[in-house]
């Protein structure tokens, strides 16, 4: 599995742990987020290291021009990336996405999941991020 197949699956993780599961689900459900999560965070630490690298800083503009302050009152700021940098940004980002990483753990099937409705979409995530067993290689 690559990267971008976790990325793509960790909302879905999110929707499915407020739900109420067996026990053994719910086990092997949070052992994948606990997993995921590690690789995660690792690509999230290196994605904004590639905005460091090809941006620059700016404060957040609201629609009235003006400066947008958080909650402690300091000035938010964004990566705006520099014209000339835009295309080795995209590059190095997919590779980083397309980069391999492998989760050790046993998968669930849909089954498991009893009546829960998902869409085509989500299901084509699961599988593809290891989360799921593909029903048709069963």
């Amino acid at each position: 599995m690559e990267l971008k197949d976790l990325v793509n699956v960790s909302g879905i993780v999110g929707r499915l742990l407020g739900e109420k599961w067996r026990a053994n689900v719910r086990y092997k459900l949070d052992t994948y987020a606990d997993l995921a999560n590690k690789d995660l965070e690792r690509f999230n630490k290196i994605r904004l290291e590639l905005y460091e690298k090809y941006g620059d800083k700016e404060p957040v503009i609201d629609e009235n021009g003006a400066k947008v302050l958080d909650k402690q009152g300091e000035v938010q700021t964004q990566y705006k990336l520099r014209a000339e940098e835009v295309e080795n940004f995209n590059k190095e980002l997919q590779e980083l996405v397309e980069e391999e990483c492998n989760l050790k753990f046993n998968p669930l099937t849909l089954d498991d999941f009893g009546d829960f409705e998902f869409e085509q979409f989500e299901i084509k995530a699961l599988i593809a991020a290891g989360l799921v067993k593909d029903p048709m290689e069963e």
